[in-house]
């Protein structure tokens, strides 16, 4: 954990990041953002435990959990007072009661310098920077509709649903029928070609060409019904065929393809832009 007391944060910024991560959810738009679980948990405003810990810093939580287990604590010199390290990797103590570097750690009392320090690093470390998150994220989600999710429901729809299986392959058909278009039809021979493509792609390609309209690839938690997937088709100046890549906008989920003289040109074009481009363009 690395901490600040200087003002080396920008509150804002984590107030606009919860506002974005609120606006994605309300509009079902998938972000490429792991957030550990224990980020959740907060938000639903359940009180943290060393279990969220372990996500974190595994060896410091396998650790405390060691201590549980003890017996004659004290031989290990621990006392109610904890180092950690700053954003510039600088050690500062923190006492974790009043005075707690006069205060042992015994048999006694172990239980509590357990709850404290792993509240201390979930809590108090990232206070200020979790309340504007959490007002971001507040103001565009609101308090009624989170209580209705559990903490890896919220997550699912930050981030999508993974569990698709390994022989599993996108529904195609399910995905044209809510498909939007733009300049064209799902009767337009370019887009059969394109669904054509799609459908013929293992599952990890089909996963390339998702995560290169969409920047992710994974299907909404609510599934892929809900996911507004668009589909452009491009005309040059002189109205002839094309030799430009397709372009995606992954903003608005949106592959944008040109008028091209066969399947076999649109499937080079397609398997060259996704396998050459990174991020919004060609790199």
């Amino acid at each position: 954990f690395a901490v600040s007391n200087d003002g080396a944060y920008n509150n804002e910024l984590f107030y606009l990041l919860g506002v974005v991560v609120g606006m994605a959810i309300y509009n079902s738009i998938i972000l490429d953002i792991r957030f550990p679980k224990v980020l959740y948990n907060k938000l639903l405003g359940h009180h943290t435990t060393l279990e969220d810990l372990y996500e974190l810093e595994p060896s410091l939580a396998k650790n405390l959990r060691m201590l549980t287990k003890m017996k004659n604590v004290e031989q290990l010199d621990l006392n109610f007072e904890v180092s950690v390290t700053d954003i510039y990797g600088n050690i500062q103590k923190h006492e974790l009661v009043p005075n707690g570097g006069s205060i042992a750690v015994v048999d006694s009392n172990k239980v509590d310098y357990i709850t404290k320090y792993s509240r201390f690093l979930l809590d108090q470390v990232v206070e200020e920077q979790f309340t504007q998150f959490s007002i971001g994220f507040r103001h565009v989600m609101g308090t009624n509709a989170l209580s209705l999710f559990t903490p890896s429901e919220i997550q699912k729809l930050a981030t999508g649903d993974d569990n698709m299986g390994e022989q599993t392959k996108f529904d195609i058909e399910l995905l044209k029928s809510v498909s939007k278009f733009n300049n064209c039809s799902n009767d337009d021979i370019i887009v059969i070609w394109f669904w054509e493509y799609f459908h013929g792609l293992c599952l990890a390609k089909q996963r390339s060409l998702m995560r290169f309209v969409t920047g992710s690839d994974r299907i909404p938690a609510t599934g892929l019904a809900t996911l507004n997937f668009k589909v452009t088709k491009l005309i040059e100046d002189d109205g002839g065929f094309s030799q430009r890549l397709p372009i995606s906008h992954t903003c608005f989920n949106e592959i944008c393809l040109w008028e091209y003289h066969s399947f076999d040109t649109l499937r080079r074009k397609l398997d060259m832009a996704i396998g050459e481009s990174e991020g919004f363009t060609l790199q």
